[in-house]
């Protein structure tokens, strides 16, 4: 006959049994991490940080901006002065991503400058970062990509990006833009201009409450 330590180990059994079958039901259904995005093949994707040797740092990332801004005034945002911080965190995504992708030799047709401003974005969600992004287009130019401009006869604006091919920041090719205080030419769709360095003189304006702009020659 049974005794009663016999029935109480029999019952802490079925406990156990049960306690297990539970928690390999709640396995099952615990939701399950996604998966990492896999990249097509033949995409080179290179992921920068902020604090990459070949990535500008904020005073340069600055520079930048205003050398593009006095290039063309049309870019320049009205509460750039009052958001100055963020157009630079926002930029800096910017460049990053056009270091992430392969260049080609001239503005690439096939695609509108809001598709590679979707890759920018998807890059920045992989990554967990913010999806916030300015001037891709300033990025492309800064970048010594080839970039054009949209004009009224119907010219769109496009950056020389595809995705196959070596990716990688040039550090040598914004360092000499910020040292020679000029852009590359926007290329010329009929013409198929050069993007060869124009040297003229360009006005680089300090940001702040009765700054003075200095001209460069």
């Amino acid at each position: 006959m049974p005794t009663l330590d016999d029935e109480n180990a029999k019952l802490r059994a079925e406990l156990a049994a049960q306690a297990n079958r539970i928690a390999s039901l709640e396995a099952q259904l615990a939701p399950k991490p996604a998966p990492k995005p896999r990249e097509p093949e033949g995409v080179s994707v290179r992921y920068f940080s902020p604090a990459d040797p070949d990535m500008p740092n904020r005073a340069e990332l600055r520079q930048l901006l205003e050398l593009a801004f006095c290039e063309f005034p049309t870019w320049w945002p009205k509460d750039f002065l009052t958001r100055t911080e963020a157009y630079i965190d926002e930029f800096s995504r910017a460049m990053r991503f056009i270091g992430s992708r392969a260049r080609t030799a001239e503005p690439n047709k096939k695609h509108y400058l809001s598709h590679w401003q979707d890759e920018a974005v998807d890059l920045c969600r992989q990554r967990g970062e913010s999806t916030d992004i300015y001037g891709l287009l300033i990025a492309a130019a800064c970048s010594a990509v080839p970039y054009q401009l949209s004009d009224h006869s119907g010219v769109v604006a496009a950056i020389g990006l595809a995705d196959y091919g070596d990716a990688g920041i040039r550090s040598g090719d914004w360092r000499r833009i910020l040292e020679s205080g000029v852009l590359p030419r926007a290329f010329v769709p009929m013409t198929g201009a050069s993007r060869n360095y124009e040297v003229r003189p360009i006005q680089v304006f300090q940001m702040g409450p009765g700054a003075q702009g200095q001209q460069y020659s």
